[in-house]
């Protein structure tokens, strides 16, 4: 017999506050620890299980999402450089398209630092283009900071020689033309 036993995701253990150090313990009895009777109820024997029937994981209350307190663009060096801090640690911080469905960089924890300690992370631009993103600063908790960031990066798309509008088409979208010189 296999069980199961599910915690939704919102789970919050009750008298904790943010900050809070707490111990999370699981111990998994194998069916062989079980016994059933002629009903169908199920006993465990506690008392048999080992040392490795448990684990346990340590973890801090963290409802609190990263700060960032600069951005820099350097477009010779082709970096974004990010300086955020957490009242943990952060975890990540990645750069997406702005639709934010497209990953274009990412870079992990410092492991250097302590915990509420600012530090700063390098993400490379090399061949990412555009002029508009979404920066994500997210902790080991899952806690997000999302920002819009607008800056050209890479080539930026040659404008043409002449634009042409169609003012006669009524309500709607005008009908655009566009011609490049001739080289």
């Amino acid at each position: 017999m296999n069980t199961g036993l599910n915690v939704r995701a919102g789970f919050q253990p009750r008298g904790v506050q943010e900050g809070d150090q707490v111990e999370l313990s699981l111990t998994l009895a194998p069916e062989y620890n079980v016994s059933y009777s002629a009903d169908g109820s199920a006993t465990v024997d506690w008392e048999a299980l080992g040392d490795g029937a448990s684990f346990r994981i340590a973890a801090v209350v963290d409802n609190t999402a990263p700060e960032v307190t600069d951005i820099l663009v350097s477009l010779i060096n082709d970096t974004m450089l990010v300086t955020a801090r957490d009242n943990q640690y952060v975890a990540a911080v990645s750069l997406y398209h702005s639709s934010g469905t497209k990953l274009l960089q990412r870079v992990g924890a410092q492991q250097e630092i302590q915990a509420g300690e600012e530090a700063q992370y390098a993400l490379d631009l090399t061949g990412i283009q555009g002029n508009k993103f979404l920066l994500q600063v997210t902790d080991y908790a899952m806690n997000t900071a999302t920002f819009k960031v607008e800056v050209q990066t890479g080539e930026q798309d040659e404008l043409p020689e002449m634009i042409a509008f169609d003012l006669d088409r009524g309500s709607g979208p005008a009908s655009i033309g566009t011609r490049k010189a001739a080289t």
